[in-house]
C-alpha cells in the first residue's frame, strides 16, 4: 500500500493503525462524500424519495471500483458497518422523517433501512448491475413506501 501510494511506511503509521484503520478512513471518506454527492444531484429538483433513492444508486455506480475491491478483500460486511454507523450520527439520523418515533424505534428503522439500501447496492453490484439505476429505485421505493406484511397490526400484541 505504502509503495502503490508512494509513501515512507512511518508516514502511512502515524495516521492509521494498519489496512484496516486506512480502509475505514476510506470508507467514511466516501460516505461523506456521499453527503455531499446527493445535495448535488438532487440541486434544482423537488426532493422525492424516488430522487434520493436514485441519486443513492447513481453515487455507488460510480464507486464500482471500491466495491470490487471490498467483495474481493471479503469486507463487504465492514461498509456496511461503516454506513450504519455514519446514518446512525448525530448529523445525519433521519428523526425529521420519523417525528412519531422514540429515538430508540429512530435508530433501529435507520439501521433496518441502511442495511436493507447497502445489501441491495452489494447484490446489484456482485450481479453486473444488471437492473438500471430508475429501476433499483423503483425497486427502493416499493420497499420503503409498502409494508412487507400489511396486516401485521392486527397479529402484533405489545
Amino acid at each position: 500500500l505504502c509503495l502503490l501510494l508512494n509513501i515512507p511506511r512511518k508516514a502511512f503509521y502515524r495516521y492509521f493503525d494498519g489496512k484496516e484503520g486506512a480502509l475505514h478512513a476510506l470508507i467514511d471518506h466516501t460516505l461523506m462524500e456521499f453527503a455531499e454527492y446527493t445535495e448535488a444531484y438532487r440541486q434544482g429538483k423537488n426532493r422525492t424519495i424516488y430522487l434520493d433513492l436514485e441519486s443513492f444508486f447513481q453515487f455507488w455506480l460510480e464507486k464500482k471500483g471500491l466495491l470490487d475491491a471490498m467483495t474481493r478483500s471479503g469486507m463487504s460486511g465492514i461498509l456496511v458497518n461503516r454506513a450504519v454507523a455514519f446514518a446512525l450520527s448525530d448529523d445525519v439520523l433521519p428523526i425529521r422523517f420519523l417525528p412519531g418515533d422514540n429515538y430508540t424505534m429512530q435508530q433501529h428503522i435507520t439501521m433496518f433501512g441502511v442495511c436493507g439500501l447497502m445489501s441491495m447496492v452489494l447484490n446489484w453490484h456482485d450481479n453486473g448491475y444488471e437492473q438500471s439505476v430508475s429501476e433499483m429505485s423503483r425497486i427502493a421505493v416499493r420497499m420503503i413506501s409498502k409494508p412487507l406484511f400489511p396486516n401485521v397490526d392486527e397479529h402484533v400484541k405489545e
